[in-house]
């Protein structure tokens, strides 16, 4: 969602941010995070989230990997492939070789495996 509604050096506002997960998005994503809680106990550990280092983001949702069956127009699937790169899976780089599998698997008989390469 930040990512989808806001550009680097935005203000993203959580009225209501419980342990900081959306501000630890906005940490790392280069947006500033205000979040307002009330409960004393989360604003602990909003706090304690914010000054660890970034492993990674800690979720993965298996939509990421999701492919549509209809990408047949080449223009098309080559501007869904590098949308869903840029927005899905450039936080999650060990993802892409698994995605770009399925585009093989799925549409092998409609692309090169050089295409296929190009968005490695």
């Amino acid at each position: 969602m930040i990512l989808a509604s806001s550009d680097e050096g935005d203000v993203v506002l959580d009225p209501f941010c419980g342990s900081g997960a959306a501000l630890r998005v906005c940490q790392q994503l280069n947006r500033y995070g205000i979040g307002i809680e009330i409960n004393e106990e989360y604003v602990a550990m909003t706090k304690n989230r914010l000054s660890q280092p970034f492993a990674g983001f800690d979720s993965i949702d298996e939509r990421m990997e999701r492919l549509p069956n209809d990408l047949n127009d080449s223009d098309t699937r080559s501007e869904y492939i590098n949308n869903h790169i840029k927005w899905f899976l450039n936080n999650h780089p060990n993802r892409i070789e698994k995605f770009l599998a399925s585009v093989n698997e799925k549409y092998s008989k409609k692309i090169t495996q050089s295409s296929i390469e190009d968005f490695m």
